[in-house]
């Protein structure tokens, strides 16, 4: 009504520099289209920020369907913005070829909001603008790698039509790879892997691959296996990955500390320096030895735990399992049970593992002790602690089937369940790792090599966690099943 009694002398022109245009595609109900009709040029203005109208639509371009519980409904304000977004897009095509001030491309855009649909729809309209960097030299690709937009980095793998952008690189030499090595986001750098188009030995300026990178990302001295950083850098190991530069550099880093070990005159070395790498060392140390105090006072307190309820279990057995079954002074029927002692034996493993957990957390957490040996003293800690708590799990199981017997036998087999999936997600790190890099390597090195690396896994774990169970059946062979 104002265009039309106006003459159309409106103005178009809003806060922060932007026009009517950038107002409507929040609201693209038939008015994108109807502005367009009166002014064609306003999808030409950018605002303040270099932002074409295509930048804020394309930012808030929602989904063809909404995830309500198990269900996927059809989303009609989908419909309506992408119509508005294929009308900017004929009313001006090079708005998909403008950086804002960040130097930032509507697809760019698109990749770090999470907009999978105008990703598409940029594609069909203006497939040039998919392979175009910002002002850093990144693509897409890297924005949605950088800012862990997992559904856009699996969309970009999965399509033929990406393969140019894959391997692409920025103005520092990075692929996208590169850029999630760097972040350590493991979902990220599988979906990646798992494309066997994506180069694993490319190198950046600084003439580092992928594996070089992960390497020097990786902690040395005191980390966590399953870390996103060390699962990373192992699973390009296994998936054929090269070193670029590291083993020059390190060389030549070697070369020259011997050198300068070899010199007689340490005068020459001038006291600054000397001071500066002292106080270097010192600090470094001094985070490490924070580091392993923190950790061990915080495994203490379950190592404790664990000890003093099993050392209460150890003398409370319940009056009405001590009774004997006649006047003749027999053994108690439930001593003679299988699950009574391997109840013992478990609780009596439990007590021991996490008394040595005890006494090694203590060593890695006292500050005269060297840091070489505290960091071994609480690897060491985790092994006892990690077993003392399988240990205590299948007591606990045990115990509440001597508490139930013989009237309980139909309930044992889910309090075992229960117990069992306790004890898997103990372990639920490596099994992830497993589940995780087995795709990605499947592709790489073929499912064969993929499935014997696996099954090494598997076993490796069964060894070092489960084989405490080998002891509990043989402690039960020798015992009678009660009737």
């Amino acid at each position: 009504m104002l265009h039309r009694t106006s003459g159309g002398n409106l103005s178009y022109s809003g806060p922060d520099g932007q026009n009517a245009l950038h107002a409507a595609v929040h609201h693209p109900y038939g008015m994108v289209q109807l502005l367009l009709d009166w002014n064609n040029d306003l999808s030409e203005h950018k605002d303040k920020n270099g932002c074409t109208p295509l930048h804020s639509l394309v930012s808030v371009q929602s989904e063809d369907y909404i995830p309500r519980f198990f269900f996927c409904f059809h989303n009609v304000k989908s419909l309506l913005e992408k119509h508005a977004t294929r009308q900017v897009l004929g009313a001006n095509p090079s708005a998909a070829y403008q950086h804002d001030s960040n130097g930032l491309l509507p697809v760019h855009i698109a990749a770090l909001m999470d907009r999978k649909v105008a990703i598409g729809i940029l594609l069909k309209r203006c497939r040039g603008c998919i392979a175009l960097r910002d002002k850093q030299g990144r693509s897409f690709l890297h924005i949605a790698v950088k800012n862990k937009v997992y559904r856009i980095v699996k969309y970009a793998c999965q399509e033929r039509v990406f393969a140019p952008i894959l391997n692409a690189r920025d103005n520092d030499g990075y692929t996208a790879l590169h850029v999630a090595v760097e972040v350590g986001d493991l979902f990220v750098f599988c979906y990646l892997l798992r494309n066997p188009k994506v180069l694993l030995n490319v190198r950046n300026n600084k003439d580092e691959t992928p594996l070089d990178l992960a390497r020097s990302k990786k902690r040395t001295s005191f980390y966590f296996r399953q870390n996103p950083e060390i699962v990373i850098h192992r699973t390009l190991i296994d998936a054929g990955a090269r070193h670029g530069s590291f083993w020059r550099g390190h060389v030549q880093q070697l070369c020259i500390q011997n050198q300068l070990s070899n010199l007689k005159d340490v005068e020459n070395q001038s006291k600054e320096v000397v001071e500066a790498n002292h106080k270097k060392k010192e600090k470094k140390e001094k985070k490490d030895s924070d580091e392993v105090t923190e950790s061990s006072r915080a495994l203490g307190i379950l190592s404790v735990l664990i000890t003093t309820v099993t050392f209460g279990a150890a003398f409370s057995v319940p009056p009405s399992i001590k009774q004997a079954d006649n006047s003749k002074g027999d053994n108690p029927r439930l001593f003679n049970a299988w699950y009574f002692s391997v109840f013992m034996l478990a609780n009596a493993g439990a007590f021991v593992y996490s008394s040595i957990a005890t006494l090694c957390l203590m060593i890695s957490s006292t500050s005269m002790v060297k840091l070489d040996i505290r960091r071994a003293a609480f690897r060491i800690s985790t092994f006892f602690a990690s077993h003392s708590l399988t240990y205590l799990t299948i007591a606990f199981a045990l115990g509440i089937h001597i508490v139930l017997a013989p009237a309980g036998r139909t309930i044992a087999p889910a309090i075992y369940t229960v117990s069992l999936s306790l004890l898997l997600w103990q372990h639920g790190g490596s099994v992830g790792e497993i589940f995780h890099t087995y795709k990605p390597l499947s592709v790489r090195r073929g499912h064969k090599f993929a499935f014997c690396l696996f099954i090494r896994h598997i076993s490796l774990w069964a060894i070092s966690q489960l084989w405490p169970f080998t002891l509990f059946i043989y402690a039960s062979a020798g015992n009678k099943p009660i009737p």
